[in-house]
């Protein structure tokens, strides 16, 4: 890059705001992409801060934790907008263990995200065996995140009449009035003719006000991530610093134990 050109002459401006957007960058297209591309993020910094001039050891490690932390905000934003804005409709196999049924829930809470309820469920169950379910064994057990103990236990005699969808699904409503205020999860389990199965929990209500599920957001999602990228980050400044040191030749210094060096004096040419 021109040695000239405003980028190089403030990069200790330039390069930490180029390299968070590149780094937002990159963490979006590992959404789309392979997940891995995220532990891309420190070299794209290392070659940000590289081209842009940006040489000394301490100004590196400094600019790439200032990089880290604000990225680490802006993507905290941009989950916790879209998770407060979502209307998910999910579709869950319905599992006993490790071992699959035949048989899946396709489910849904309305106001996703909202500090006011009621908070309406939706519960539709698919299954190519429909008759060997057992409906009055349904249930939906709906518990605070991180927490063991099942806030609501709703049962069958809960919910609205079956609605029959299908031949092969059918389809429950109820409705919660309120929530304090928290993230919970829920999931859905009944009986069939051998076992009890159930879906992996699902993520909804979200109760908690936007400002506290940014704050869990960026601690409990991102804040190790972060720390692990500017470890490898460090490591690979360190790493540079001491392969360039190693590619310096080392410079001649005269010996100093030695007197100066003097000619000979001249002999008069003799007379024959």
């Amino acid at each position: 890059m021109n040695p000239d050109s405003w980028i190089v002459k403030n990069n200790r401006i330039s390069a930490p705001i180029i390299a968070t957007f590149a780094s937002v960058g990159v963490w979006y297209a590992s959404l789309y992409t392979i997940s891995d591309l995220i532990f891309l993020i420190p070299v794209v910094i290392f070659f940000v801060f590289h081209f842009t001039g940006l040489w000394r050891i301490k100004l590196r490690l400094l600019g790439g934790a200032i990089v880290l932390v604000a990225f680490m905000l802006i993507i905290g934003g941009i989950v916790t907008g879209v998770t407060v804005s979502a209307h998910p409709v999910l579709t869950y196999d319905m599992v006993h263990g490790s071992s699959k049924s035949n048989t899946n829930a396709t489910v849904s809470v309305s106001p996703f995200s909202s500090q006011k309820g009621p908070y309406q469920y939706d519960i539709i169950i698919n299954s190519s065996d429909i008759a060997s379910l057992n409906f009055s064994t349904l249930s939906v057990n709906i518990t605070a995140s991180g927490n063991s103990t099942p806030y609501k236990i709703i049962t069958y005699s809960e919910m609205s009449p079956m609605k029959n969808i299908s031949n092969y699904a059918k389809e429950f409503t109820f409705s919660v009035s309120s929530f304090p205020a928290g993230i919970y999860v829920y999931n859905v389990s009944i009986r069939n003719s051998t076992t009890v199965i159930y879906t992996t929990p699902v993520e909804g209500p979200l109760t908690a006000s936007p400002y506290s599920i940014y704050a869990l957001v960026v601690v409990s999602d991102y804040i190790i991530a972060v720390l692990i990228l500017y470890v490898i980050f460090a490591v690979g400044v360190f790493l540079a610093r001491s392969i360039s040191k190693s590619r310096t030749p080392p410079q001649q210094t005269p010996p100093t134990n030695q007197p100066p060096y003097s000619p000979p004096p001249l002999q008069p040419p003799s007379n024959q």
